[in-house]
C-alpha cells in the first residue's frame, strides 16, 4: 500500500469496490459439494431417485468411489469378481454379483508404478475395492486399487474399466432393468450436459499415470424430460426396499467369517445414448448423487425438506433450522401441509402451519461442477453419519485448507479476505477434540467473512452463541451454582456445588473486546497515582461475569442438509439457553455497578406496550407454545382460553399484513409507531383490556395462526419496598401453599387471582379463582383490583385456587406440571444475607403465612440460599459481620450457616432536585443508573417536554400533573441525549438503595437485572446476554483494543498514539471519508481509516526503524504465490498451504491466544527499544526453514511436497533434483517477463511484486549481479527463477515499513568460546494451551483477609486438594 502514497480518489474507489464484494466459504464449500450415493442419510438428501428423472446423473465409467465403502463405519467394502460366459464369449465384471460392463479379455491389473503384475483372476478368486480409497477412480482407466480375499498382503490396481453391455444388454440373466435410452451427447443440444470434471489429483502419493487416464467426458446430467415408461421395472434409489446382502466375509483385523448385510448396494441401472463425436452408441451407468436444498436465511426452504424427506422414504431429517436472532427476520409461513418440523426430523401434521427458517450461507450444490474437481462431506463415520465416504482427519483438513486457499488466492474480495482472517486471529478457535466437521469450522470464519466490513459488537454476539466456540472455550453447559447444587442433591451425592466455568467470560474480556488494561484513546495506558496500569477486570470480576454464560446448550434436534459430526451432531446453528441452569441473579459489571443497569424498570413498562412503537412480535403458525417464555407440550391438547384478534383490530392489520391475496403473515414484525385504538376499539378489542401479551391468535381457520409477543428488554430491582406475595403449586385440598416468594407489585409476573369480598370471614369467599382473559395471562399486581371488581371480586391471600372459567386459565400443577404463580394481597419482605466469608448478599424472603400457618419460600430465596452476588456498596464496609456473634449482636438479624440475614429498607431518591443541580450530561450519567422507556412511548398527554433546561445536548420530559418548571423535578423526570457511542440514552432521576437496618446507614445501590427471580423467561437471558456483550463493547477501552490489534495486522506492528486515536475515533464514530454507516464500532471505518491513514500509506516512513512490521507466514505464501501469478492443475484438489510448520494454519489456531500474541517482544534490540513483533513469536528455526524451502522448491520445482515444497506429490519416484522439472507439481508460478524485457525490467517486476518496489540498491544490485549470467546466456526462465528465490530471501520480502540498514560490520563466524564444562541449571516451561481458572494454579492456604481456602474448596469440588497436603509458599518480604 504504501508503495502508491495518498489517499488518491482511485484507490478510495478501490475500497467501494472491495467492501461490496462477498464470497462466503461455507458456500463456496457447499456449492462444490458433489458426492455419489446409494442410498439417503438422515443429514443429507439424495438426488432424483429414478434414472428418467430429470437431473439425473450418469458416467461411463464402472466403479466409484461408491464401492470403496460398504457400511456407515464397518469399512467393510463391496465383493468384486470376474467371470468367463461362453454364452457371449467375454468375460464378465460383477460388483457384488450385479454385472457392471463386458470385458473382452482378463483385465490387467497393474503395480502402484503402473506396470503390468498381472491378469486378474475369475471366481472363485474375489477382490475387494480398498476402502480408502476414496478419491482415485472416478474416470475411465483411473486406477482403483483392489486386493484379493482373503487378503494375501498385495495390493493391485484395476484400471477403472468404460462400461460396456456388448452382448448382454438385452439378456435379463445380466441385466434384469430396461436399459434406458438417453439423449444424444456431444451434440448440438444440451439435453445431456457434460459435467466439469476438472483433475482431481490422488491424495495417495503413488500413482505417476494418474492423470494420464484422466478422461474430460466421461459423466454427463440428464437435462430433459424422458420417457419415464422405459424405468417402470426399474427399483427407486434404495430406500424402497432393494438392497442386496453382501456375500463378503469378511473380520476388520483377522480373517473371522462373519455374514455382513450390505445396506448400500443399489442395483446398476443403464443407460445408452449416441455420441455425435464417435458416432457410435456408449453406454453408461446411472450415478445416484446426493442434492443439497437451498435454505439460507433470504429463501428458507419452503417444505422444510420435506421433498427430500419424502424420497428418501422419511430416512432423511427436515432441513428447517430452528430461528434465532440470525434467521428469524428471514422466516416464513409455510402452508404445505408436509412441512417439516425445525426439532428433532419431525414432522408435522397436515393443514397445519409450520414457520421455515434458513441458515446463513445453505445453498444448493452446483451438481454440473462435477465429483472430481469438488468435495466430499467429510465425515468420520457412526450409524448417523453420512454414508458417502469415510475420510480421516487429513482429508478434513485438506478441505478446510482448500478453501480457505481458494478465497486466499482467487477471491476478487481480497480485503474481505484479509479482514476476515485478521478478525479470526483475533477471536480464534482450534478444534474442540477434532470432533467438528468442515462445515461447522467454515461457518465460524464466516462469521468474519459476513461482518468484515459490518459492526464488531455483531461479531461478538454471534461467536458468542457457537456451538464451536462454546466447546472450545468449554461455557457449554455451564450451570449456576443453584443449578449445580439442585443436581447434586438430586442425585444423593454429598458433593459441593461447582461454580460456573470462568473459562470464556475471561477471554472473551481479555482477548475479544478490552483486554486486561485500561486504555486511553490514543492506545496509551492510563495509570494509578503509582504509575501501575490500573486493570479492566479481576479475578471477582471473571467469576461474576462467568455467571453471565451459564445454561448455554445445543438444542435438542437434528436436522438434514447441512453437514453433521457423528459425535456431536448438526450443531451449525446457534445456541438456546436452558433456563433451569442459568444463573437468575444480579451480575456486577466492571465499573462496581450492574448489568442492566441504565435499562428501564418492568415496572416503567409503558402502558398497553404490546400495543407501542418498537413492539416485536414472531410467527408461531399453528404451533400454541411460545418459544422465548415458558411453554410446556402438555398444554397442547388442553382446552385453554386464547386471545382471539378481531380482524377489524389494529393489531390483527400488523400481524396480518394483507396483500391482494389476503394476509401474508410475515415471520417477524416489529411495529414502527403506536397502534391508534379509538373509544370502540378499546372497549371492543381484549388485546386493549390487557396488561400485556404472551401470544395471540391471529386466525383459526384453515389453519390456526399465532404469532408470540417479545416484551422489550427491562430490568427488575431485587430488594422491594413494598412487595406482594405470590404462590404456586396445588394448594386445592390442605390449604398449604407449596411454594411462594415475593414480587413487584408493579411487574406483570403473576396471574389475576381473586377472592370472594368476604374472603377473610368466609371460608366459601376466601376460595381463589383465576380471571383471565387468556391463558397463561401475567398482569400487575397494581392493576388486579381493577380486574377482580370487574366480576365483583377483590384481591385476597387464597386458600384454593381454581380456574374462573371451568380450567381453562388454570396454570398451576394440577393442569401442566409447570407452576404459575398467583397474585394474593399479602404482604412480603425482602431481607439481605450477607455473606460471612466474602461479603456478598443474597436474598431471602419472608411472606406472610398461608392459610396453615405456613410459609414454604421457594428454594431460590430461602434462608440457606448460596446464591451471593456483588453489590456496589455505598460507604465503609468494614461493620459487615463475619461471624454469628456480630450477626445476632444486631437486633435486626439472624445467623444461618453461611451468612447474616437482616432486615432491610428500600429508599427511592431524586438527585437532581432541579436544572441548576446538573452541570452537563455526563453528570447524569455518574449519577443515574436506572433507565426509562422512550417518551413516546408514554400515551398522549402523559409526558411533557421541558427543552434542555439549560444543560446542554439534554432534554427534559416530566410526567403530567407533575412541575412544568426546571426548577422542579421529581423522581419521574426523564433526562434524553445521545452518549459518546452515538445511542439515544434515556435515565430516570431516581435512585434505589437498600439499608441494612440495624447496621448505622450500611447501604447498597439496589441490584437490578434482567431475570425476575419468580420465572426467569429465555427472552430474557438473552436479553441479559445482549446486556453483558454490550458492557464490553461499549466500554471506554474497547475501540483502542481493537484498533491496535487491526493495525498490527494491516502492517504496523508498533502504531503511533496519533494513529491509534484516529483510526480509534472513526470506530467509534463509524464512519471515515464516507466509509462506514455512521454506527459506533464499524469496522468498515476502522479499515478504512487504517488503510487510508499518512501512517499506512507515507513512503518516507520507510525510513523510521520503528515502523512497519515483520509479515506473518501465511501472509508471505499468500503473497508470494498471488504475486507471482500461481496456478494449479486442480485448484479445488490443492490441500498443503496452510501448515503449523511454517507458524500458522488456516481455521485452527494453535490456542486461544492465537498464533502470537499482539505484545510478544523477542529479545535482542527490539525488546531492548520497548518495541513489539508480534509474527517473531510464530517462528523459530524450524518454521523459519519450513518457510523458506516451500518459497525456494516452489519456485524450483512447482507445487509439490518435494524438498519442503507447499503442494503434495502427486507420483510415485524420487523427487526431481533438476531445477525447473515440474514433472511432481500440482501447480507452478506462472510469471513470464515480457517479450525483449531487459534485465532491469526483471529486476523492476519482481521488486514489485515480492516487495512493492522496496528492493534496496545494494540488494538488488547483488541479486541482478547473481543472474545475469543466466540472463545473458539466453536462460532466462532461469533467471526469474533464481531472482524470485532470493529475493524472497531479503529483508523486503519479509517486512513491510522500514527498509533494512547495510552496515559494515562483518558478523563473527569464529572465535566463540568453546563448550563450558560447568554445571548449569535448565528452566523447564510448561505451555498450558488457552487461560487457566482462577483456583487452578496456587491455592489460598493462610493469612488472608477472608477464608479464601473455603472458597477454592467450593470451586474445585471433588478437585481440591486437602489443606494438610498443600506445600506453604513463604510470601513474605
Amino acid at each position: 500500500l504504501a508503495s502508491t502514497g495518498g489517499t488518491s480518489p482511485d484507490f478510495e474507489s478501490w475500497l467501494t469496490d472491495q467492501f461490496s464484494r462477498m464470497s462466503s466459504h461455507r458456500e463456496f464449500y457447499r456449492r462444490n459439494l458433489n458426492f455419489r450415493a446409494e442410498h439417503s442419510d438422515p443429514r443429507s438428501g439424495p438426488g432424483p431417485n429414478s434414472a428418467c428423472d430429470q437431473k439425473s446423473g450418469w458416467r461411463k465409467f464402472a466403479l466409484s468411489d461408491r464401492d470403496g465403502i460398504l457400511g456407515h463405519q464397518s469399512k467393510i467394502t463391496k465383493k468384486v469378481s470376474l467371470k468367463y460366459h461362453s454364452s457371449i464369449g467375454k468375460y464378465v465384471l460383477y460388483v457384488e454379483g450385479m454385472a457392471r460392463t463386458v470385458c473382452q479379455e482378463k483385465p490387467d491389473l497393474l503395480g502402484g508404478d503402473g506396470s503390468f503384475k498381472e491378469k486378474m483372476e475369475v471366481e472363485p478368486t474375489l477382490y475387494s475395492i480398498y476402502w480408502r480409497d476414496s478419491h482415485l477412480k472416478n474416470c475411465v482407466g483411473c486406477p482403483v486399487k483392489i486386493f484379493k480375499r482373503p487378503k494375501d498382503g498385495s495390493t493391485l490396481y484395476l484400471p477403472n474399466p468404460e462400461v460396456d453391455l456388448t452382448g448382454i444388454e438385452s439378456n435379463s440373466n445380466f441385466i434384469p432393468y430396461t436399459v434406458v435410452n438417453l439423449p444424444e451427447i456431444l451434440g448440438t443440444g444440451d439435453e445431456m450436459l457434460r459435467v466439469n470434471d476438472g483433475v482431481r489429483f490422488s491424495m495417495d502419493p503413488e500413482f505417476d499415470y494418474f492423470t494420464e487416464y484422466m478422461k474430460p467426458k466421461d459423466e454427463f446430467v440428464l437435462n430433459t424430460n424422458i420417457d419415464a415408461t422405459q424405468c417402470g421395472n426399474h427399483p427407486l434409489v434404495p430406500w424402497a426396499g432393494n438392497n442386496i446382502p453382501s456375500e463378503l466375509r469378511y473380520g476388520s483385523n483377522s480373517e473371522v467369517q462373519e455374514k455382513h448385510t450390505m445396506p448400500t448396494t443399489f442395483p446398476p441401472i443403464f443407460g445408452k445414448s449416441y455420441n455425435r463425436e464417435t458416432n457410435q452408441y456408449e453406454y453408461m451407468i446411472f450415478d445416484p448423487k446426493h442434492y443439497l436444498l437451498e435454505n439460507t436465511v433470504e429463501n428458507p426452504a419452503m417444505d422444510g425438506g420435506a421433498s427430500q424427506r419424502a424420497a428418501s422414504g422419511n430416512d432423511i431429517y427436515c432441513s428447517n433450522s430452528p430461528r434465532s436472532f440470525l434467521n428469524e427476520r428471514g422466516c416464513k409461513l409455510s402452508t404445505n401441509p408436509n412441512t417439516c418440523e425445525a426439532a428433532g426430523g419431525l414432522k408435522r401434521e397436515a393443514a397445519e402451519g409450520i414457520v421455515v427458517c434458513g441458515s446463513p450461507g445453505e445453498i444448493a450444490n452446483d451438481v454440473m461442477l462435477g465429483r472430481d474437481d469438488g468435495y466430499d462431506y467429510a465425515m468420520n463415520g457412526s450409524s448417523k453419519a453420512y454414508n458417502v465416504n469415510i475420510l480421516f482427519r487429513h482429508e478434513n483438513n485438506a478441505f478446510l485448507n482448500n478453501v480457505w486457499a481458494n478465497h486466499a488466492l482467487f477471491d476478487e474480495g481480497q480485503l474481505r479476505q484479509r479482514t476476515a482472517w485478521t478478525l479470526y486471529q483475533i477471536i480464534p478457535i482450534g478444534t474442540p477434540d477434532n470432533t467438528y466437521g468442515v462445515e461447522m469450522k467454515l461457518q465460524y470464519y464466516d462469521i468474519f467473512v459476513r461482518n468484515a466490513f459490518g459492526n464488531y459488537r455483531d461479531i461478538l454476539k454471534q461467536i458468542s452463541y457457537t456451538d464451536i466456540m462454546s466447546v472450545w472455550l468449554s461455557f457449554h453447559g455451564s450451570k449456576s451454582i443453584q443449578a449445580s447444587k439442585d443436581e447434586i442433591e438430586k442425585s444423593g451425592s454429598d458433593l459441593n456445588p461447582f461454580f460456573p466455568d470462568e473459562n470464556y467470560a475471561r477471554e472473551i474480556m481479555q482477548l475479544f473486546s478490552i483486554g486486561v488494561e485500561q486504555l486511553n484513546i490514543d492506545g496509551s495506558v492510563i495509570k494509578d497515582s503509582n504509575g501501575n496500569g490500573l486493570l479492566t477486570y479481576d479475578s471477582d470480576d471473571i467469576m461474576n461475569m462467568a455467571r453471565a454464560w451459564t445454561g448455554f446448550k445445543r438444542g435438542n434436534f437434528e436436522r438434514g442438509n447441512a453437514e453433521s459430526n457423528n459425535r456431536w451432531g448438526p450443531h451449525l446453528d446457534p445456541l438456546t439457553i436452558d433456563r433451569d441452569s442459568r444463573d437468575r441473579y444480579p451480575k456486577s459489571d466492571l465499573f462496581g455497578g450492574y448489568i442492566g443497569d441504565g435499562a428501564p424498570l418492568c415496572s416503567d413498562l409503558p402502558n398497553k406496550h404490546h400495543l407501542k412503537k418498537g413492539a416485536k412480535y414472531r410467527l408461531l403458525g399453528a404451533k400454541k407454545l411460545t418459544e422465548l417464555q415458558i411453554s410446556d407440550k402438555r398444554w397442547v391438547p388442553l382446552s385453554l382460553t386464547q386471545l382471539d384478534l378481531d380482524a377489524a383490530s389494529p393489531l390483527y392489520a400488523e400481524l396480518c399484513a394483507p396483500d391482494a391475496n389476503g394476509c401474508t403473515f410475515p415471520g417477524y414484525i416489529e411495529l414502527e409507531g403506536n397502534l391508534i385504538y379509538d373509544a370502540a376499539a378499546q372497549s371492543g378489542f381484549t388485546e386493549y383490556d390487557v396488561d400485556t401479551l404472551r401470544q395471540v391468535r391471529v386466525q383459526t381457520t384453515p389453519i390456526e395462526i399465532y404469532y408470540e409477543y417479545v416484551r422489550p428488554p427491562c430490568v427488575e430491582q431485587t430488594f422491594l419496598a413494598n412487595g406482594k406475595k405470590i404462590i404456586g403449586g396445588n394448594i386445592v385440598s390442605t390449604r398449604i401453599v407449596p411454594d411462594s416468594m415475593c414480587a413487584d407489585p408493579g411487574t406483570e409476573v403473576a396471574t389475576p387471582t381473586c377472592c370472594g369480598p368476604d374472603w377473610l370471614s368466609d371460608f366459601a369467599d376466601s376460595k381463589g379463582d383465576v380471571n383471565c382473559h387468556y391463558w397463561g395471562e401475567r398482569i400487575t399486581f397494581d392493576n388486579l383490583a381493577a380486574r377482580c371488581a370487574a366480576v365483583g371480586r377483590v384481591p385476597c391471600n387464597p386458600r384454593d385456587v381454581e380456574s374462573q372459567d371451568g380450567g381453562r386459565c388454570l396454570m398451576h400443577s394440577d393442569n401442566t406440571g409447570t407452576n404459575y404463580y398467583h397474585w394474593t394481597s399479602a404482604g412480603c419482605l425482602t431481607k439481605a444475607k450477607i455473606s460471612y466469608e466474602t461479603g456478598q448478599i443474597a436474598r431471602v424472603d419472608l411472606p406472610e403465612p398461608d392459610h396453615a400457618g405456613a410459609q414454604n419460600v421457594n428454594r431460590h430465596v430461602r434462608n440457606d440460599t448460596i446464591n451471593f452476588f456483588q453489590v456496589d456498596w455505598l460507604g465503609e464496609t468494614s461493620s459487615l459481620p463475619t461471624d454469628s456473634l456480630q450477626c445476632e449482636s444486631i437486633s435486626s438479624c439472624y445467623s444461618v450457616a453461611d451468612g447474616c440475614v437482616c432486615d432491610t429498607s428500600v429508599n427511592v431518591n431524586q438527585p437532581f432536585a432541579n436544572a441548576a443541580d446538573i452541570s452537563d450530561k455526563d453528570n447524569i450519567v455518574s449519577q443515574l443508573h436506572i433507565g426509562a422507556f422512550a417518551p413516546e412511548l408514554s400515551d398522549v398527554g402523559t409526558i411533557t417536554s421541558l427543552g434542555d433546561c439549560g444543560i446542554s445536548d439534554v432534554t427534559v420530559y416530566v410526567s403530567s400533573g407533575s412541575s412544568t418548571s426546571c426548577n422542579s423535578f421529581d423522581a419521574n423526570t426523564i433526562f434524553a441525549f445521545i452518549d459518546e457511542f452515538g445511542r439515544q440514552r434515556y435515565l430516570k432521576n431516581t435512585q434505589s438503595i437498600v439499608e441494612i437496618l440495624g447496621y448505622n446507614g450500611l447501604s447498597f445501590r439496589n441490584p437490578v437485572s434482567f431475570l425476575n427471580l419468580v420465572q426467569p423467561e429465555l427472552r430474557d437471558m438473552h436479553y441479559e446476554t445482549d446486556a453483558v456483550i454490550d458492557h464490553l463493547f461499549y466500554h471506554p477501552t474497547h475501540a483502542p483494543f481493537l484498533t491496535i490489534r487491526f493495525i498490527q495486522r494491516f502492517g504496523i506492528s508498533n502504531p503511533s498514539p496519533g494513529f491509534i486515536e484516529r483510526a480509534a475515533s472513526a470506530y467509534k464514530a463509524g464512519v471515515y471519508n464516507n466509509f462506514g454507516s455512521g454506527n459506533y464500532g464499524d469496522l468498515g471505518a476502522l479499515v478504512a481509516a487504517i488503510i487510508l491513514d499518512s501512517e499506512s500509506r507515507s513512503v518516507s516512513l520507510d525510513a523510521d526503524p520503528n515502523h512497519g512490521q515483520l509479515r506473518e507466514p501465511l501472509i508471505k505464501v499468500t503473497s508470494f504465490l498471488r504475486s507471482l501469478t500461481a496456478e494449479f492443475n486442480s485448484p479445488n484438489s490443492w490441500d498443503r498451504l496452510n501448515r503449523l510448520a511454517i507458524g500458522q494454519d488456516s481455521y485452527k489456531a494453535p490456542s486461544v491466544f492465537s498464533f502470537f500474541l499482539p505484545e510478544y517482544q523477542p529479545s535482542g534490540p527490539i525488546g531492548a527499544a520497548g518495541l513489539v513483533s508480534p509474527e517473531a513469536e510464530a517462528l523459530n528455526g524450524d518454521k523459519i526453514t519450513n518457510l523458506v524451502d516451500g518459497f525456494l522448491s516452489t519456485t524450483k520445482f512447482g507445487l509439490t511436497s518435494c524438498h519442503g515444497g507447499y503442494g503434495r506429490s502427486t507420483k510415485t519416484g524420487s523427487c526431481p533434483h533438476s531445477e525447473g522439472d515440474f514433472s511432481k507439481s500440482e501447480g507452478k508460478l506462472q510469471y513470464h517477463p515480457s517479450p525483449g524485457a531487459t534485465l532491469d525490467n526483471i529486476m523492476d517486476d519482481l521488486s514489485l511484486y515480492l516487495t512493492s518496489k522496496r528492493l534496496g540498491a545494494t540488494n538488488r544490485a547483488t541479486i541482478k549481479n547473481v543472474i545475469e549470467q543466466f540472463y545473458l546466456s539466453g536462460d532466462i526462465a532461469k533467471a526469474v527463477r533464481v531472482g524470485q528465490q532470493l529475493i524472497s530471501m531479503t529483508p523486503e520480502f519479509h517486512m513491510w515499513g522500514s527498509l533494512p540498514r547495510v552496515t559494515e560490520n562483518k558478523r563473527q563466524l569464529t572465535g566463540y568460546p568453546g563448550v563450558s564444562d560447568k554445571a548449569y541449571k535448565a528452566i523447564v516451561v510448561f505451555y498450558m494451551a488457552g487461560g487457566c481458572d482462577s483456583f487452578n494454579m496456587l491455592v489460598p492456604l493462610t493469612s488472608c483477609s477472608k477464608n479464601m481456602y473455603n472458597e477454592y474448596r467450593q470451586a474445585r469440588g471433588r478437585l481440591a486438594i486437602n489443606s494438610a497436603d498443600l506445600l506453604p509458599i513463604d510470601a513474605t518480604g
